[in-house]
């Protein structure tokens, strides 16, 4: 147990500690005291004007459709921009392609212009080939028009000449001798025509026997000047038609005063019914000739 003397110096401490501490918080409020008497009152801010700000108001509403504008615009563009790119890749692709087909068609014309100039190199060979098969049809022709022609005359003097000895007619059998011969076989076989109308030509205009042994001795005359001379055969062409000089002054078939001279002395030897005979032999000639695979 503690003495009372213990008791009394422990109180008497405590009453020391609580007198410090008093006088500390009182010393604090003091100075708290003081600070709030020495700091100035805040002052309030000032009402702003109601005419600024509604300017104020009215720009802020600005700025921000201003914003929202610049927000569709900038929408709008990456829209396009995106737009644009398909379409390039698009084009693109639609270039790549008419390229290729470009390049297919270049090919396509190269070689159709290849086969026209074949075709053309053949056109003109064929071209070339017919000139020259016309050329020679043309000769030839003109050389068929030729045989023809004297083939023709020549049956005419045949059929008109009332000559022994005959240097043309020797020269007609040289040269057309089978034709000829085939002639004089279709002229026995046809002469069952000439006797029904020399009978009728009789009856129309009668004649005299005079007339009848002139026209005797003119058909012996006539077989006797075509009959067939050998040598004349063997010496002779048929493509060709020398000229025949003699006493008789006769030259080419084919010359017209030969022609006219010969035509003019068988007009004053034949009578009406030579003519007639002549008419006749003349058209089986010409139907011969007309059928004959060789004229035709």
């Amino acid at each position: 147990m503690m003495a009372p003397f213990q008791l009394r110096a422990e109180k008497e401490r405590f009453l020391d500690l609580q007198q410090k501490l008093q006088a500390e918080r009182d010393a604090a409020l003091r100075q708290v005291q003081s600070c709030e008497i020495q700091e100035p009152p805040l002052e309030r801010p000032p009402l702003p004007d109601p005419a600024l700000l509604w300017q104020m108001r009215a720009q802020a509403g600005q700025s921000e459709y201003q914003r929202r504008n610049l927000e569709r615009a900038r929408f709008d563009a990456i829209h396009q921009a995106t737009v644009i790119a398909a379409e390039k890749e698009l084009l693109e692709k639609e270039n790549d392609r008419l390229r290729r087909e470009l390049e297919e068609e270049r090919q396509g014309i190269g070689n159709f212009l290849e086969d026209l100039s074949e075709q053309k190199n053949r056109a003109n060979q064929s071209v070339a080939v017919l000139e020259k098969e016309l050329s020679e049809l043309q000769v030839s022709s003109q050389q068929t028009a030729m045989l023809n022609s004297q083939f023709k005359k020549a049956m005419k003097h045949l059929a008109t000449c009332k000559r022994k000895k005959c240097s043309v007619c020797s020269y007609t059998k040289a040269t057309f001798g089978d034709y000829a011969d085939r002639f004089r076989q279709q002229r026995k076989i046809f002469s069952c025509i000439q006797a029904p109308l020399e009978d009728l030509r009789q009856w129309i205009r009668p004649s005299s026997s005079m007339d009848k042994h002139s026209l005797g001795s003119q058909n012996e005359s006539e077989e006797a000047g075509c009959s067939l001379d050998n040598e004349d055969l063997l010496h002779s062409s048929p493509t060709r038609a020398p000229a025949v000089s003699g006493p008789s002054g006769l030259s080419y078939i084919d010359s017209d005063e030969s022609s006219d001279s010969s035509d003019a002395e068988d007009e004053e030897v034949l009578d009406p019914r030579a003519s007639s005979k002549w008419q006749i032999t003349f058209w089986f000639c010409s139907l011969y000739s007309s059928h004959h695979p060789y004229f035709s």
